[in-house]
């Protein structure tokens, strides 16, 4: 699982691998911009949004997945697993 609860000016990227076939997001974003990219083990992108306001999302996944979260100057929180 990812997760976290003040992001600023950063770039985050991990390896994740779900116990099952889909990955739940929770992003609440109180100020500032963030966004993030799903790729499945052979780089294809299956999910990218760029400014997520405060929402909550599953993506279908098969395997192990690349996370990579991108923010400037965020104030909220994100979390990411299954």
């Amino acid at each position: 699982m990812v997760r976290q609860l003040c992001f600023a000016g950063r770039c985050y990227e991990k390896t994740l691998h779900p116990k099952g076939d889909v990955l739940h997001v929770t992003v609440e974003t109180e100020s500032g911009i963030i966004s993030i990219e799903i790729r499945d083990a052979n780089g294809n992108v299956i999910f990218d949004e760029d400014n997520i306001g405060t929402k909550t999302f599953d993506v279908d996944v098969s395997g192990e997945v690349i996370v990579r979260i991108e923010a400037d100057n965020h104030k909220g929180s994100f979390s990411v697993g299954n």
